[in-house]
């Protein structure tokens, strides 16, 4: 039942938004251009390895409010005790996600914002593990330029109204 339940979803996608929010304001409160002391310089180098958990934890989340938007479309996401992903999507690919489910409801997604999924759905997995299970994943995520982007800060997505945007306007139509 709970795996069906759409506001179970929802919940657990607020919870990794939560953390993720915590976690950046962290991040973003380091002055990387003048750290004061060795400490700082420490603090600096742990915090910057959180920019990956905290793209991650985006990903997540928008994952939890897209599997909670496909349950109320009246989908399954579990069957007989068995979780089943969402038919003819890639596991964690927020874009394959995004397409069957705005076949059911209108997500009216822009071109920033798919941008901004493809981004997160590479830390959907990068931001768990020090490898991709394939390196063509890697390269072509480096390839085109996530690694390297110019709109980012020491890793951490300067894409954060996109996202806050895109997760306020997911909610309002789970809402509706």
């Amino acid at each position: 039942k709970v795996g069906n339940n759409p506001t179970m979803w929802k919940y657990y996608s607020e919870n990794l938004s939560n953390a993720s929010k915590h976690l950046n304001k962290q991040y973003s409160d380091i002055d990387f251009k003048n750290p004061v002391d060795n400490d700082s310089l420490s603090s600096i180098g742990e915090l910057t390895s959180l920019s990956k958990i905290v793209n991650m934890l985006r990903a997540m989340a928008i994952e939890c409010l897209f599997k909670a938007l496909w349950l109320k479309c009246g989908e399954k996401l579990a069957i007989n005790g068995e979780f089943k992903k969402i038919p003819d999507t890639r596991n964690h690919n927020l874009v394959s996600i995004e397409k069957e489910i705005s076949k059911k409801i209108d997500l009216n997604i822009s071109e920033n914002e798919n941008d901004l999924l493809k981004e997160l759905s590479y830390y959907n997995s990068h931001g768990r593990y020090p490898i991709p299970t394939k390196w063509s994943f890697l390269k072509k995520h480096i390839n085109n330029g996530l690694e390297n982007k110019s709109s980012r800060s020491h890793g951490v997505s300067a894409d954060k109204e996109l996202f806050d945007d895109l997760e306020k306007r997911l909610t309002d139509i789970f809402n509706e």
